[in-house]
């Protein structure tokens, strides 16, 4: 399938575009799914500096490193309640950091990280199955339309 939807937040082409990739490939794992998402929303959205999930594993309790693309390291595990994303994990919500300096219980994977997304994803019984998390280099990145659009794109995917 190719991609034809533009640069510079194009949700409603991001949208179609994992609506029909998912239409059409019904039985392809949300690994795979979350792997292309990763990719373009890294490549389509310019203040998307790191873009990757999480994957929660329930038995030990713990966030651990799944798909992501950037240029630089990202956190191997991350615990419940710890950071932004496990934050999101605990409270089972997305939660949007204007400006990570004041962000108290921020893990600084790059120093050049100055706001932040984490959208979890849920399993049918409402049970958190990852984080998709988004940095940026830009203070303020994301507003109420890219939590609506990516808690849209990770409900398409899971």
């Amino acid at each position: 399938m190719e991609k034809n939807f533009t640069l510079q937040k194009d949700y409603p082409g991001l949208l179609d575009y994992f609506s029909n990739m998912v239409k059409e490939n019904k039985r392809l794992p949300f690994l795979t799914f979350a792997s292309e998402a990763v990719h373009y929303l890294y490549d389509s959205f310019s203040t998307m500096d790191w873009v990757g999930f999480y994957l929660y594993d329930r038995e030990e309790d713990v966030l651990y490193l799944g798909p992501y693309e950037t240029g630089y390291d990202a956190c191997e595990e991350i615990k419940p309640g710890k950071g932004v994303c496990g934050r999101a994990l605990a409270e089972k919500r997305t939660i949007v950091v204007k400006d990570t300096s004041k962000e108290s219980n921020y893990i600084a994977c790059s120093s050049s990280t100055k706001s932040e997304i984490v959208v979890p994803v849920f399993d049918k019984d409402n049970n958190v199955i990852a984080v998709l998390d988004i940095d940026s280099d830009t203070l303020n990145a994301f507003n109420n339309k890219d939590q609506e659009n990516l808690e849209a794109l990770v409900k398409l995917i899971k």
